[in-house]
């Protein structure tokens, strides 16, 4: 009576399994470690499906294999065996490859004539070499600009 009972309950569970097969996974971006929405799943031989907001999708029945594509993304086939939880996809290599930066030390340069130039048109003007006048000393802007230039030049000349 035993091995009747196995006879008949046998094919029932195997196809009441096969039946009810859901398969599901999840497609992540390899770089970004982000939910990719629209991919597509193409599965062989039941048509196709689409991830949603969560990068999750869902396949119902049994199929063979499947390939999952996405926009910019690297496609990946896979068989039913293979298939993880997690489905990783390469983006496109459309990138730079690698990229030379070449900085050059700036050129400075001092002629007596510049020099000279400049203390011409000031004693022409009124002024002495040595001169000091006292309501320059409040005129805070002209400091600011005369201890940046200062410091520009230091750094200038220690390079």
């Amino acid at each position: 009576m035993r091995p009747l009972r196995y006879i008949f309950t046998t094919p029932l569970l195997a196809m009441a399994s096969a039946s009810m097969a859901q398969t599901s996974a999840v497609v992540f971006d390899m770089e970004t470690r982000r939910q990719i929405e629209g991919a597509k799943v193409y599965v062989n031989p039941h048509g196709e499906t689409t991830t949603d907001k969560q990068g999750r999708f869902t396949i119902e029945g049994d199929f063979h294999s499947l390939t999952v594509a996405g926009n910019g993304y690297e496609s990946r086939s896979m068989a039913r065996e293979e298939l993880p939880d997690t489905v990783w996809l390469l983006p496109n290599g459309r990138r730079l490859g690698e990229v030379v930066v070449i900085g050059h030390k700036p050129k400075i340069s001092f002629t007596l004539d510049k020099a000279t130039g400049n203390l011409r048109k000031s004693t022409k003007s009124g002024g002495s070499l040595g001169s000091f006048d006292f309501f320059d000393s409040f005129q805070f802007k002209k400091m600011k600009q005369k201890k940046r230039r200062k410091k520009i030049k230091k750094i200038l000349d220690d390079y």
